[in-house]
C-alpha cells in the first residue's frame, strides 16, 4: 500500500472514511515502517476534526481496538529515532487526547489493562504517557474493582520507581563519554539500557547528505 495522502478533502463521511483508511494502514502488517508513521502522522495532525465528528463513534470503535492491538502485540523500541517508536508514542498521545465521554467508557477497562502493562514495559518517553492515560482516565471514569486494575498495583510499580532510585543517582548524573560507533548494528541494545538512565545520543560514522553525523538517542526504560 501506497503513502497516505497529505491531505483531506470531501464531505464529512468520505474525510472519516480516509481517516479510517490511515487506521487500516497501521493494522497491515505488511506495510513499512515509514508508511505507517506516515498514516498515524495524518491521524494525529487531524484528530481534532476526528473527534468532532458526527462519525466519531464509529471511527472509535474502529480504531481503539486497532491501537490497542498494535501496543499489545508490538515490542518496545529504544531508539528515538525509529519510526516504529514514533508512531507507538503518537498512538498512545492520541489515546491520551480521546474525549473522556460516555462514548468511551466501554473502552476504559482494556485502555487501562494495557496502560499497566506498558508502564513495565516501555521506555520512559512512551511510560510517561502511559502514566498519565492510567491516572487520568482512572480517576475520570472511577472503574470498579477489577484485579487487572488494581490501583494498589499502581502504586506498588511507582514505590518501586522511587525505591530504586537511590542505586540509579550515580548513573544519572556521572559524565559519560559519547557513545561513539561505525554503524548502529553494532550496538548492544538491551547491555546499554542496564547502565543508561537518561536519554543518550549514540553517534555514528554515517553521513547525511549535507555531511551530518547521522546520531541517534537512546531512551532509557521507566524502571
Amino acid at each position: 500500500m501506497g503513502p497516505p495522502a497529505t491531505s483531506v478533502s470531501g464531505d464529512p463521511l468520505t474525510q472519516m472514511n480516509t481517516y479510517r483508511s490511515y487506521v487500516t494502514v497501521l493494522a497491515d502488517p505488511g506495510a513499512k515502517d515509514e508508511i505507517k508513521l506516515k498514516a498515524v502522522q495524518e491521524l494525529s495532525e487531524n484528530f481534532e476534526v476526528i473527534i468532532n465528528s458526527a462519525q466519531y463513534p464509529q471511527f472509535l470503535d474502529h480504531s481503539i481496538k486497532i491501537f490497542l492491538k498494535i501496543l499489545q502485540d508490538g515490542e518496545p523500541h529504544f531508539i528515538s529515532e525509529y519510526n516504529i517508536q514514533q508512531v507507538r508514542k503518537l498512538i498512545l498521545e492520541m489515546i491520551h487526547r480521546l474525549p473522556t465521554s460516555e462514548t468511551l467508557r466501554p473502552y476504559v477497562k482494556n485502555i487501562l489493562i494495557l496502560m499497566l502493562k506498558l508502564m513495565e514495559i516501555e521506555n520512559e518517553e512512551n511510560v510517561l504517557v502511559c502514566l498519565k492515560i492510567f491516572m487520568e482516565t482512572h480517576k475520570q471514569y472511577r472503574p470498579p474493582y477489577n484485579p487487572e486494575v488494581d490501583i494498589h498495583k499502581f502504586l506498588q510499580w511507582v514505590k518501586g520507581i522511587y525505591s530504586n532510585l537511590p542505586n540509579h543517582l550515580p548513573k544519572i548524573f556521572e559524565p559519560r563519554p559519547p557513545i561513539r560507533v561505525k554503524d548502529l548494528s553494532e550496538v548492544n541494545i538491551d547491555q546499554l539500557l542496564l547502565e543508561t538512565f537518561t536519554l543518550t545520543p549514540i553517534h555514528t560514522e554515517k553521513k547525511l547528505v549535507d555531511g551530518t553525523a547521522v546520531i541517534y538517542n537512546l531512551i532509557p526504560k521507566s524502571y
